[in-house]
């Protein structure tokens, strides 16, 4: 998660899911919670074999979000 309440599911995200809202609205941790695992349920990542489909095409970089954007 960024410091502005961005959830990234995976390292290599380039998408995040916006919890500012419920975390603004001083919602009960059980429905952040439920955004969270609701988010994470839903995820479509397949980040680690699209990097070594444009790897193999010659494409060395894809794009990722920086690591001290989400604290790393």
């Amino acid at each position: 998660m960024s410091v502005d309440g961005r959830l990234f599911l995976c390292l290599f995200a380039t998408q995040s899911v916006d919890l500012r809202s419920h975390l603004a609205a001083g919602r009960p941790a059980e429905a952040v919670a439920d955004a969270v695992r609701e988010a994470w349920q839903a995820r479509g990542d397949r980040y680690s074999e699209l990097r070594e489909e444009r790897r193999a095409k010659g494409k060395r970089q894809y794009p990722t979000v920086r690591m001290s954007l989400v604290g790393g």
